[in-house]
C-alpha cells in the first residue's frame, strides 16, 4: 500500500485529481479507507476503477449511494 500511495493521490483520472473528494481518511486500526466523494455515479465509479489500489488488487472498492439530509 505505501509504495501506491503517491500514486493514488496523483492518478490523473482518480477522484482527487477530478475534484470529486469532500472527505477522506484511512480506518483505525489501518484495514483501509473511506472517501466520500460527490459527482454523477459514472463519473466515481470510473475513477475508482483507474485508482492504483484497485488497479494493482492492493485494495477493493464498494460504493455506497446515499442522499445527504443535513
Amino acid at each position: 500500500m505505501d509504495e501506491l500511495k503517491q500514486a493514488h493521490y496523483a492518478s490523473p483520472d482518480g477522484l482527487f485529481a477530478r475534484g470529486l473528494v469532500v472527505l477522506a481518511g484511512r480506518l483505525e486500526p489501518r484495514t483501509g479507507g473511506i472517501v466520500i466523494a460527490e459527482g454523477e455515479r459514472e463519473e466515481i465509479e470510473a475513477a475508482v476503477a483507474s485508482d492504483p489500489f484497485v488497479v494493482h488488487g492492493a485494495a477493493t472498492a464498494e460504493i455506497t449511494e446515499f442522499h445527504r439530509t443535513r
